[in-house]
């Protein structure tokens, strides 16, 4: 009879333990997609904000990459969340970025790039937190947006090396 209660107790404390697993996976989960999704409409409305008002050509050129990029991902972003039952931030909800509200151009096109730098530096280390998700999904996408992102602070970094001067 000892033996019996000394099993199913153990059994009970094996339950809780992956019980208690499976709540702070799917947190951080929740979490990951959560601080994506916020981080992605973010960069998506700066890369827009660079279409616009940036002078320098090639720096033009790589925020349409970056824009393009930013995209995709957000709607498999979307997709993913939708299909793991998490709710995203909705757009309005997110703070406006300095960059977005500054009339001043003199030096935009050297202070965006810093920013960008900024923001791939950030999404860097979201993504390689998310890439080492137990959930197999969000592990995946999470990888392949990944080697993006850093593609992209590659590009900025180059880009914000050849700025002249001012």
């Amino acid at each position: 009879m000892k033996n019996i209660k000394l099993t199913l107790a153990l059994l009970l404390l094996q339950l809780l333990a992956l019980s208690s697993y499976g709540q702070r996976t799917l947190h951080n989960s929740v979490k990951f997609l959560q601080e994506a999704a916020t981080l992605g409409m973010n960069a998506e409305a700066l890369a827009n904000l660079g279409q616009k008002q940036l002078e320098n050509p090639e720096a033009k050129a790589y925020v349409l990459e970056v824009l393009n990029h930013q995209m995709v991902a957000n709607a498999q972003l979307k997709s993913l969340a939708k299909k793991k039952k998490v709710k995203l931030p909705e757009p309005m909800s997110i703070p406006i970025n300095s960059m977005q509200t500054r009339v001043d151009t003199s030096d935009f096109d050297k202070e965006y790039l810093q920013m960008m730098i900024e923001d791939q530096k950030k999404a860097i280390t979201l993504y390689e937190s998310g890439s080492k998700s137990s959930d197999r999904e969000i592990k995946s996408y999470a990888s392949r947006y990944l080697a993006i992102y850093r593609k992209n602070l590659q590009g900025a970094l180059k880009l914000n090396q050849a700025q002249p001067p001012k």
